[in-house]
């Protein structure tokens, strides 16, 4: 992982973003800061590792300690939005769940309030063995019929759960550690809430206030409202045992951490860091970005974590040019299109979300994305129709090495660009003090 102003030949460097599944390559300064993940050394043998984390788990006893035996399990997975390898961890799982005499237990796959997938997407997601051996479930947020109420948090929230996981007697929750645009981090409590929440209670973790505070954003945990409020709620559930894990940039494996939900992801976090943020100095005029290509880049909605990272370090007035394929749309006939193109524009969408008591499903994507195109121009390279883009209140890029080189015309010599490679898997933050 690094900052660098990498030695060009000739006016211009070459810089290749992932997109979609392929590839593009961009023409920038050669004196553009490219910030990028580190190559991390993958995990030189990565069950062996698995088989020591849930061994000497982080703030918990290990997990065939842990598990009551031949009673109901609950696994919690990650979607098809994330990229956890749960082909690979599932099977290692299962088969320490069987010494514990546990032969049929619950895959639930948690969604949030994202689609769940066909079910050749779910069985590729889940992998041919948990297929197998598994009774596997789609989490639904608005199937009130599966939601149980366990309580409410300290600030009233409401807390619906799946009841498939509240039943189970083991919990298991399975994710994937990366920086998080309001949550901080991803993984943790993130895999109960808002993964198998009720959408009530989806709706309450999200609401305007918390997704505006200033310390929900990435890389934050302590004095994060969201993250603080996702790690209550998660709680109330019911103990769970967590295995989380962090991955390079080739998806493999650079650590498991499993055990307490709290101390475990705190630990993962402490090295996602590590891995992830990358301090920069000042402020840039253009940031170009990608999101990381698939899973991430699918649709839009997904694409504002990378606009997000880049908007952390563009000046106001600045430029963003944001390369993600978005096969899948905005998506496509949900929430997050209907307030876009719905609405006049990001101020008066953003005073509509803004507004006391406002509630819907998406909309803190909708905030934050707003949030950033009252500050800054925002144009998208992707495979979205060009006026559904501008319908979106972005600007479409047909030529990304055009709009590159003229924004660096319109803004003259001595311009500042910085290009976010890998999107939000290396995050800019702001040396301190600045």
């Amino acid at each position: 992982m690094g900052v660098s102003p990498p030695p060009g030949e000739g006016p211009a460097l070459k810089v290749k973003l992932p997109y979609g599944n392929t590839s593009v390559s961009l023409c920038v300064p050669d004196d553009a800061v490219i910030i990028r993940a580190g190559d991390e050394a993958p995990l030189a043998d990565e069950e062996a590792a698995f088989q020591r984390a849930i061994r000497n788990p982080v703030g918990s006893v290990p997990l065939a300690e842990y598990l009551v035996r031949g009673a109901e399990t609950c696994i919690v997975t990650s979607d098809k939005t994330r990229p956890t390898p749960n082909a690979r961890l599932l099977p290692w799982i299962l088969d320490v769940l069987s010494r514990a005499d546990i032969e049929h237990p619950t895959v639930l796959v948690g969604t949030g309030t994202h689609e769940g997938g066909s079910p050749q997407e779910i069985r590729a997601l889940v992998g041919e063995e948990a297929w197998r051996r598994c009774r596997v479930l789609v989490h639904d947020a608005r199937r009130r019929e599966d939601l149980v109420l366990v309580g409410h948090t300290s600030s009233g929230t409401p807390v619906w759960v799946n009841r498939h996981y509240v039943s189970a007697t083991n919990r298991l929750v399975v994710g994937f550690i990366e920086p998080h645009f309001f949550a901080g981090f991803s993984g943790g409590p993130k895999g109960v809430m808002p993964a198998v929440a009720g959408m009530d209670t989806i709706l309450e973790l999200h609401r305007p206030e918390l997704i505006a505070h200033p310390r929900t954003t990435w890389g934050v945990l302590d004095g994060n409202p969201v993250q603080e409020e996702i790690a209550e709620a998660a709680l109330m559930a019911g103990k769970f045992f967590l295995v989380n894990v962090t991955l390079n940039r080739q998806r493999c494996l650079t650590g498991i951490y499993a055990g307490d939900p709290i101390q475990a992801h705190r630990a993962g976090c402490e090295h996602a860091a590590r891995s992830s943020l990358v301090e920069v100095e000042g402020w840039f005029d253009l940031v170009i970005t990608s999101n990381a290509g698939y899973p991430l880049d699918q649709n839009l909605y997904q694409a504002v974590k990378g606009m997000s990272a880049a908007a952390s370090i563009c000046r106001i007035g600045g430029s963003i040019l944001v390369v993600a394929a978005c096969q899948a749309g905005l998506p496509a006939g949900g929430e997050f299109e209907r307030m876009l193109l719905a609405a006049e524009g990001p101020r008066q969408l953003l005073a509509e979300i803004l507004a006391p008591g406002y509630r819907r499903p998406d909309s803190w994507e909708a905030q934050v994305m707003c949030q950033i195109l009252v500050k800054h121009r925002l144009m998208l390279y992707s495979e979205l129709d060009p006026e559904l883009v501008r319908r979106a209140f972005l600007e479409p890029v047909e030529d990304p090495d055009g709009a590159v080189a003229s924004q660096l015309q319109s803004l003259g010599e001595g311009a500042r660009v910085a290009v976010l490679v890998d999107g939000p898997l290396a995050v800019p933050v702001r040396r301190a003090g600045e």
